[in-house]
């Protein structure tokens, strides 16, 4: 009886965490949508979304703490979309878990990757410490395939 609860505990946590899901191969590149969501934090944070499909095209979203508020679009080389995508496939995305927190007053990065039938969002509230290495590098990788600098500008000292 106690192997077979400690069997079901060790199964429900790998279940919980993601851990040993095989990253899907992808059919359809027109399906594919790679998102990242940075929230504000209670200081000069950026809160903005980023969407990059599998067609090139970008979409921004500005909110809060931002040079540019409200969306934007644009479009990034099909060869850069294709090294976004290996990037989320050698982190094993699909492995890690849903959520990782931390401490109150740390800026939330959420990243989604979304294919065929395939679907998965990561919920990162502790600045990347619980993240793998490959893993944490996703948003700043995200960031500079989008140039999303252009519209977040840099932090003031007190955001409207």
């Amino acid at each position: 009886m106690k192997r077979l609860l400690a069997l079901g505990v060790i199964f429900l946590t790998a279940t919980l965490s993601g851990c040993g899901r095989e990253f899907p191969q992808i059919r359809e590149w027109r399906s594919l949508r790679i998102t990242l969501t940075r929230t504000f934090c209670f200081g000069t944070c950026p809160d903005y979304s980023v969407e990059v499909r599998g067609d090139g095209t970008m979409r921004y979203k500005g909110r809060y703490c931002v040079a540019v508020k409200g969306t934007r679009e644009s479009r990034i080389p099909q060869e850069q979309v294709r090294k976004l995508f290996d990037a989320f496939e050698k982190a094993d995305f699909f492995s890690l878990r849903d959520a990782y927190y931390g401490p109150f007053d740390v800026p939330t990065v959420r990243l989604a990757l979304s294919f065929d039938v395939s679907r998965k969002e990561v919920m990162d509230g502790n600045g990347g410490s619980g993240l793998t290495s490959q893993a944490a590098k996703l948003p700043e990788l995200i960031d500079h395939a989008a140039n999303t600098a252009r519209w977040i500008g840099h932090p003031k000292p007190f955001c409207t």
